[in-house]
């Protein structure tokens, strides 16, 4: 039986641990996400610190409240100066292609991936219909005025 003294000092273990994960990540650049990942994967069951957790409800709150705060503490340290721009057509054709191996995955496996294929078709015909449904004028008086999207975030 662990008495509630050795239980305290593997808490107390993993909280210095993610202490120096995250000084370290400072230091080093390396992303806190990954050191904490490889941590947990340390003291889980299949690892050194053997951790058998065997209620999944509590596994999952714990797990989304790490990550919320780990994502939290990514997004307050982040320099919006470095931040680059991504054109939408690079999104688009990376969204559509993980809809698209995610639909192959599922497809003969009994997983279901109906709203996989609904997105990739959904996908494709928007890009056949997109002319029969674009106004010209729009088009022109966007071309004519030398359109640029505003830019939210300003540099400096």
């Amino acid at each position: 039986m662990i008495s509630i003294e050795q239980i305290l000092v593997g808490i107390g273990i993993i909280l210095l641990l993610s202490v120096f994960a995250s000084k370290a990540s400072e230091r080093y650049g390396i992303p806190a996400l990954l050191l904490f990942l490889f941590l947990g994967m340390l003291a889980g069951s299949e690892g050194p610190g053997g951790i058998h957790f065997d209620n999944p409800w509590l596994s999952q709150a714990l797990g989304v409240t790490a990550l919320a705060f780990i994502l939290f503490a990514g997004g307050v340290d982040t320099h919006w100066a470095e931040v680059r721009a991504v054109p939408a057509w690079i999104m688009l054709g990376y969204w559509f292609f993980i809809q698209f191996a995610s639909g192959l995955v599922t497809f003969g496996g009994g997983m279901g991936g109906v709203a996989f294929w609904a997105h990739v078709g959904g996908f494709v015909a928007g890009l056949a219909l997109v002319n029969l449904f674009t106004r010209r004028d729009y088009i022109e008086a966007h071309r004519a005025a030398n359109w640029r999207p505003r830019r939210v975030w300003r540099n400096g």
